[in-house]
């Protein structure tokens, strides 16, 4: 008995492109893609353009952002601290 193995693009081999990836459409609605070129199969269906992302952002902060709340936070601290009334 043999087994099969799959194809490198298949497994998300650091040569291809990852297995995992959906075309937008797909990942916009949460769909398992096919990502059969040149329309997968939900595209198909809907007959909508299925185009795949090359490019994504990364998770997180984006470069410059923690620089500007500390600068916020610096600010705040020099204002003075000023308590509310509470209604007796």
């Amino acid at each position: 008995m043999s087994a099969t193995s799959p194809a490198p693009s298949d497994r998300g081999s650091p040569g291809g492109e990852p297995a995992s990836l959906a075309c937008n459409p797909c990942r916009k609605r949460k769909l398992r893609c096919s990502r059969e070129l040149p329309a997968c199969q939900h595209c198909r269906k809907a007959a909508t353009a299925c185009v795949y992302e090359t490019k994504r952002n990364k998770p997180g902060l984006k470069p410059g952002a923690l620089e500007s709340v500390h600068r916020r936070l610096g600010t705040q601290a020099k204002m003075p601290y000023v308590q509310a009334k509470r209604p007796d």
